[in-house]
């Protein structure tokens, strides 16, 4: 189901930082009227307040399952946070990142499939 994805009462930002040009910055503030809980994630700003949203070090660490997780982090963290958000029993997740099948490279793209596969197994929604 892709209920907690698409009609989240909770959102995690992952990759989140200061700058408020960055892409998890503007995530956060788009977010500023939504109802209900938003997290920061950054083990740099864990422990603040990150955007007017508290911010935590981990996956692991949010107070919640997030319903829609929001992954601005370089393609290589992504697999990590993806087995974190299974871990979690997260609603899914959208990925901001590039580097994958549409690089034309082979072993990119038996990544990209790998992360699929990961997600499925999870029943992460990506």
């Amino acid at each position: 189901s892709l209920q907690r994805l698409l009609a989240p009462r909770s959102v995690a930002v992952v990759g989140v930082s200061a700058e408020p040009t960055a892409f998890g910055a503007r995530t956060v503030q788009n977010m500023a009227d939504f109802d209900g809980e938003v997290w920061c994630v950054n083990p740099k700003y864990a422990g603040q307040m990150l955007h007017g949203r508290p911010c935590f070090a981990s996956i692991a660490d949010l107070p919640g399952s997030p319903d829609s997780t929001v992954l601005a982090l370089p393609r290589a963290g992504v697999m990590d946070a993806v087995k974190a958000l299974g871990a979690k029993q997260a609603g899914g997740a959208v990925i901001d990142a590039a580097g994958y099948g549409e690089t034309d490279m082979p072993e990119r793209a038996e990544e990209e499939t790998l992360l699929r596969d990961t997600a499925r197994s999870l029943d992460l929604p990506l």
